[in-house]
C-alpha cells in the first residue's frame, strides 16, 4: 500500500526548513537560524511528512528532489 502525495502544497516556511533539513542542520540550529522554537521545526517537519507522504525525514528529502522542492 502506497501514500499518495497531499494535494496541499508546502508553505514558504516549510520549504525554509526543509531546505536546512536538506543541509544537515538539526532542529535547534535550525529554530536559531529561523527564530522560531525547536518545537515549531519539529511541527513544520510533522507537516512536510505528512504533505509529501514521507516515512521519514531521508525519505522527506528524496521525494522534495524528486518534486523539484529542492534542487
Amino acid at each position: 500500500m502506497t501514500k499518495e502525495l497531499s494535494t496541499k502544497k508546502p508553505t514558504l516556511r516549510e520549504l525554509e526548513v526543509l531546505t536546512k533539513i536538506a543541509n544537515g542542520l538539526e532542529y535547534t540550529e535550525i529554530s536559531r537560524q529561523l527564530c522560531i522554537t525547536p518545537r515549531t521545526v519539529k511541527h513544520h517537519t510533522a507537516s512536510l511528512l505528512r504533505k509529501l507522504a514521507a516515512r521519514n525525514r531521508a525519505h522527506l528529502i528524496a521525494i522534495a528532489f524528486r518534486s523539484n522542492y529542492l534542487q
